[in-house]
């Protein structure tokens, strides 16, 4: 029983099918990957964005009214932000969480967390 050679033109074949297959198969684990990247990144805006949605629902809360885009409250409240850092970060250690006491800037009191 003899056993019939391949050409190397038929095996050379071969494996051309073979890499065009892998190469396939690549391009769709490329493209999951894509996807996965652009779910991802959708999911982080979406979070992002309501986390902004809550802290401008507060701070509207906290005014009692809502921000008057014309007449600069965006820029005031940034600005309101950038001096109580510069004065002793009191913003940033009312929102670091480690439950310390704090002293309110305009009361001159101490408030518990």
């Amino acid at each position: 029983m003899s056993r019939s050679k391949k050409t190397y033109e038929e095996r050379i074949a071969e494996v051309e099918s073979k890499k065009q297959q892998h190469l396939e198969s690549a391009k769709q684990y490329g493209e999951q990957a894509r996807k996965l990247k652009s779910k991802q990144k959708d999911e982080e805006r979406r979070l992002r964005t309501n986390r902004l949605i809550q802290i401008g629902a507060e701070a509207e809360a906290v005014l009692g009214r809502p921000f008057d885009l014309e007449n600069n409250d965006v820029e005031k409240f940034r600005n309101f932000l950038l001096k109580q850092e510069d004065r002793g970060r009191y913003y940033s250690k009312a929102m670091s969480g480690d439950g310390k006491a704090a002293e309110d800037p305009v009361a001159g009191s101490i408030t518990e967390k």
